[in-house]
């Protein structure tokens, strides 16, 4: 590859990051805090935050 296309893919790559943070976002907004605070490990929830948390992008953590 091209210095040129590792650029491109690299802006590639980033934005589908940001596209799958978005749509974890909307997901865990469905959830209240009730629920989230109820959320057993195995759970979507769970899932979804630590998704978040490993982005670097939870609802909870500063962005």
């Amino acid at each position: 590859m091209t210095h040129t296309e590792l650029l491109e893919e690299n802006a590639r790559l980033r934005a589908q990051r940001e596209s799958l943070i978005d749509a974890l976002r909307a997901v865990w907004g469905c959830y209240t805090n009730e629920q989230i605070r109820c959320a057993r490990a195995g759970s979507v929830v769970w899932l979804v935050a630590t998704a978040l948390d490993e982005a670097g992008a939870s609802p909870t953590s500063p962005s």
